[in-house]
């Protein structure tokens, strides 16, 4: 599919583009400890937050954020993506409690005619935590980006909505105009900068966020330990 800045076709958003936590469940649920930093917003909520790791528990995260947030790399992407990747975004509003989706991708053609069909599932999580429960809360976001020869490509979501389910940070619905500055480390990373607004409750800015994505095995536990940002 080519399609030329943001349109919705059938219901899918297309785009034209150019380890955390751990608190010793083997299935995906359970919480996650302290950071560096500190990040405090009108939504209630304060944290911290660096670096690359995390350990968890229902009211403090350790995350690790470190590496160089831009996501293109500048050189050829590191194979195709296909795939299961858990995607935690790091808002700059609360670094330490990222909002996760599980997102499937289809990687499809080469060079010019590169596309990745994304389709984003919102996974829920408590307040404070970062593995619990992670269960599919929500209605999943389709998109369609195309791919750039350096690995580089654009996921505009504008619109998105966010069930509290979903929100570790405050428990209440969001409604968030985004932007992901993506690119491909390898076939097993895509990580970047986000950027954007929280439009409900309250308006946000959402400038200095980081993501990652790193895949999960078919029929695998979702890990307490994953990126939320690229690797330096």
């Amino acid at each position: 599919m080519r399609c030329l800045g943001w349109m919705v076709v059938g219901g899918i958003v297309c785009a034209c583009g150019p380890v955390v936590a751990d608190d010793g469940g083997a299935d995906g649920g359970s919480d996650s400890g302290g950071a560096s930093g500190t990040a405090t917003t009108g939504l209630d909520s304060s944290a911290t937050g660096t670096g690359t790791t995390v350990a968890s528990s229902t009211t403090s995260t350790s995350i690790s954020t470190s590496g160089d947030p831009d996501g293109s790399t500048g050189e050829a992407p590191q194979g195709e993506i296909s795939g299961r990747f858990l995607l935690a975004f790091s808002a700059v509003i609360d670094p330490t409690h990222p909002l996760q989706w599980e997102v499937q991708v289809k990687d499809s053609g080469a060079g010019a005619a590169r596309t990745l069909e994304l389709v984003l599932q919102p996974l829920s999580l408590d307040v404070g935590s970062t593995t619990t429960p992670r269960q599919p809360v929500g209605t999943p976001t389709p998109v369609v980006v195309e791919v750039g020869d350096d690995g580089a490509f654009t996921v505009p979501l504008p619109g998105l909505q966010v069930p509290g389910e979903a929100n570790p940070i405050t428990g209440g619905d969001l409604g968030v105009s985004l932007v992901l500055a993506a690119g491909i480390r390898s076939p097993d990373l895509w990580c970047g900068e986000g950027m954007g607004t929280v439009t409900q409750p309250l308006m946000l800015d959402l400038a200095g966020s980081t993501f990652a994505a790193a895949r999960v095995d078919d029929g695998a536990p979702l890990p307490d330990a994953f990126p939320t940002s690229c690797p330096q």
